[in-house]
């Protein structure tokens, strides 16, 4: 669970930073960041997700798509 707490507060930290990066930028973009968890969010951590407005998406399933096959 400490895991998943310190991603959240890292979504924090990537979105500030990119916002920032916006601000210097000559055009406008949106900035966003997610979680991607493959489990489901622990039910402690909804609060802590609400009042910090984090985007969780929970129980993704990794793919193979793309990867670079194992020798």
């Amino acid at each position: 669970m400490a895991d998943i707490t310190r991603g959240l507060f890292q979504c924090i930290k990537y979105k500030a930073v990119m916002e920032a990066v916006v601000v210097s930028e000559p055009r406008e973009r949106n900035v966003r960041a997610v979680l991607v968890l493959e489990s489901f969010l622990p039910a402690l951590l909804v609060p802590l997700r609400n009042r910090l407005a984090v985007e969780v998406i929970e129980n993704i399933v990794p793919s193979d798509i793309g990867a670079k096959p194992q020798n």
